[in-house]
């Protein structure tokens, strides 16, 4: 999961809030939380990170890239990501349709939106489709 991975390289504090429908429902997800507690431990804390996102970065990953950028742990290089920040469930009618519903959103630990948005990188490097057919070998987000 997110919280997992964003574990692995937080020492401490919020790495995921959650809000439901009415704002005064909020929920922290840190990485020391009990859930988390297995890990332990923090890899490679004094190693200095890059997350590298594009807009077809999302959800779970754009958790990820959010919690260690909004702490300082890593910046971000790329595109602005997809931003899916919502999450959501299937209500089955009676008819045999369904209905999506939005129960709530994560944010960044800053409180930064993410749903709509996405994850604004630190370094801007445009690359598209396009340009991935044309050198399918190069990727200017490594250069």
């Amino acid at each position: 999961s997110a919280l997992n991975v964003a574990s692995l390289f937080l020492r401490d504090g919020t790495i995921i809030l959650e809000r439901g429908r009415r704002s005064r429902t909020e929920i922290r997800y840190d990485s020391n939380a009990a859930q988390l507690e297995a890990q332990g431990y923090t890899l490679a804390p004094d190693v200095p990170m890059v997350v590298i996102l594009n807009q077809a970065s999302a959800s779970a990953s754009e958790l990820v890239a959010g919690a260690l950028q909004d702490r300082g742990r890593a910046k971000v290089v790329g595109t602005v990501s997809f931003g899916k920040g919502s999450i959501q469930t299937w209500n089955t009618l009676s008819n045999g349709g369904g209905l999506i519903i939005t129960i709530a959103n994560f944010f960044k630990p800053s409180g930064g939106v993410i749903d709509g948005i996405g994850i604004i990188p630190d370094v801007f490097v445009p690359w598209t489709e396009e340009q991935q057919e044309a050198r399918p070998n190069y990727d200017p987000q490594l250069s």
